[in-house]
């Protein structure tokens, strides 16, 4: 019997019906290196589309009128040889898990406004190569950025857009393991709806700016941000907060003292700090006397809450009592 032989591309027609979904169209081809989507077609749905297709070198999609693409998740996942891409200029639709795992894309260009989007969850999570991507300057429906960036080693810098729902709640993981990360500018739109931050710097060894974390949360008491950001994980020298919180951390360990010498926290609305003891940590930073008797003084007045400033660079002298007046207990 002779030996089968894999086919590794596919021709299709140039014309087809008002519209064609991809869903789990190419779905697991796993030896399909190359797909070229005739210009003349219009695509509906294209989940999982190329799902698993670890040899594809290749993907052109039509650059003509695309708003019909509700849905494009895990559209290409696990396209390991991918190395780069460009979506249609019209395309609107979720864009969640969509490049997670392309191990080698290096570059992906998004169209100018992404309004339809609602979740940008894991979108580009794994992705080892990637060093550059341009978001959309609108992106008004997205509520979500939860891992968005995680494990992307070889990214740089960040600009997320400059107008995004007010209803995002979720910047958890978003840039978890980024080690080559070095500034993050943040969307310009207050992100009123902001209720966890939690492990989003974590593991980020060369971050060292932070643009418009005013931005994040609300102005008022309500809702509270959860945001235990990770533990010695950056090069940040200071961090400024204008949103309530119900929890806050960002330390260092012993062996290694965490950058940070500067924290604003310029919000003072009543019931924040709703979180398990301790309700605010800074340990092993370098945090000095000043700067913590700025942090103390910073702080809402509260009862039974703590602040943690073990190893912390001015914890030996610094004026607890400007917290403890304020019904803090201060351990360190």
């Amino acid at each position: 019997m002779p030996a089968l032989t894999v086919r590794q591309f596919v021709s299709l027609p140039t014309t087809v019906g008002s519209s064609v979904i991809l869903t789990n169209m190419f779905n697991t081809c796993y030896s399909l290196e190359s797909m070229t989507i005739p210009s003349g077609w219009t695509i509906g749905a294209m989940d999982s589309a190329f799902l698993n297709c670890y040899n594809i070198k290749t993907i052109v999609l039509p650059n003509n009128t695309q708003n019909s693409i509700t849905s494009m998740s895990s559209a290409f996942s696990a396209c390991y040889k991918l190395e780069n891409l460009t979506l249609p200029t019209s395309l609107t639709s979720c864009t969640a898990i969509s490049f997670s795992s392309c191990y080698i894309l290096k570059s992906i260009t998004l169209p100018a406004t992404m309004n339809s989007i609602t979740s940008m969850f894991r979108a580009f999570i794994s992705c080892y190569k990637l060093e550059s991507v341009t978001l959309p300057t609108s992106m008004t429906a997205c509520t979500t950025f939860s891992g968005i960036f995680q494990s992307c080693y070889s990214l740089k810098s960040i600009v997320f857009p400059t107008t995004i729902s007010a209803s995002n709640t979720d910047y958890s993981n978003a840039f978890n393991t980024c080690t080559s990360l070095t500034s993050i500018t943040f969307p310009t739109t207050q992100n009123t709806s902001l209720t966890t931050l939690t492990s989003m710097f974590t593991n980020c060894a060369s971050l060292k700016t932070l643009i418009n974390t005013d931005k994040l949360g609300s102005l008022t008491t309500t809702p509270l941000v959860t945001a235990s950001l990770g533990t010695n994980t950056t090069i940040l020298t200071s961090l400024s907060f204008n949103c309530p919180f119900s929890l806050l951390n960002m330390v260092g360990t012993a062996t290694s003292i965490n950058k940070l010498n500067s924290v604003r926290l310029l919000n003072t609305s009543t019931g924040q700090y709703t979180g398990t003891s301790p309700q605010i940590d800074f340990s092993y930073c370098s945090l000095g006397i000043t700067a913590l008797n700025q942090l103390f003084t910073d702080l809402p007045t509260v009862t039974g809450k703590t602040i943690n400033i073990t190893g912390t660079t001015g914890a030996t002298s610094c004026t607890r009592s400007i917290a403890t007046a304020k019904g803090w207990t201060v351990t360190g």
